[in-house]
């Protein structure tokens, strides 16, 4: 056995912000066998978000959701649940490690919480837990940065085209003429 080295991140709390669990009826001639279930399961349509929220100062909140068989797609479950976990850093970190640590460990914890809570929750339910399946976070995040850079930057050409808009109505307006009156002599 090793001595586990603890980490600059601290996780500090996990909550639930919202959950809703589903079991619809099946669709008919289904016949609703557990094992068929476990299979048709496995196959559900996935979907994950989160959001970094930097607090005060070494503090930060990930928040999580998580769509399972969002749209009914399949028989069995509905999912969807949100939360948060929230974190602190040592403030002598530096911001590059930061970085590092609440991007790529810190979403990972928060959604491996989320995983264990959605599997808690199903597991009182008549068809049983459901694991989510381990995913690719690097993809997860490598897609939400893309994203998120191209929203940017998208903005950002908004932002000049009003500003080229604003400019150009400049131009086209018409300075208003000033016209100097000459003073004018009252004869008594």
């Amino acid at each position: 056995m090793f001595e586990v080295k603890t980490s600059a991140l601290k996780v500090l709390d996990f909550g639930i912000l919202k959950s809703e669990v589903a079991l619809p009826s099946p669709p008919d001639g289904f016949d609703g066998s557990v094992d068929d279930m476990r299979s048709i399961m496995e196959n559900y349509i996935v979907r994950g978000d989160y959001m970094i929220q930097r607090r005060e100062e070494g503090m930060f909140a990930v928040y999580t959701k998580i769509d399972v068989n969002h749209a009914g797609e399949a028989p069995g479950y509905i999912i969807n649940a949100e939360g948060v976990t929230t974190f602190r850093v040592n403030k002598d970190t530096p911001e590059e490690d930061i970085k590092k640590l609440i991007l790529n460990n810190a979403v990972s914890i928060a959604f491996t919480n989320m995983r264990g809570y959605i599997y808690q929750m199903t597991s009182v339910c008549a068809l049983g837990g459901f694991m989510i399946q381990p995913f690719n976070l690097n993809i997860l995040i490598k897609e939400k940065t893309d994203a998120t850079r191209e929203k940017q930057t998208q903005e950002a050409e908004k932002g000049k085209e009003a500003e080229k808009g604003k400019e150009a109505e400049k131009i086209k307006k018409p300075k208003p003429k000033v016209v100097k009156k000459a003073a004018v002599k009252k004869n008594k």
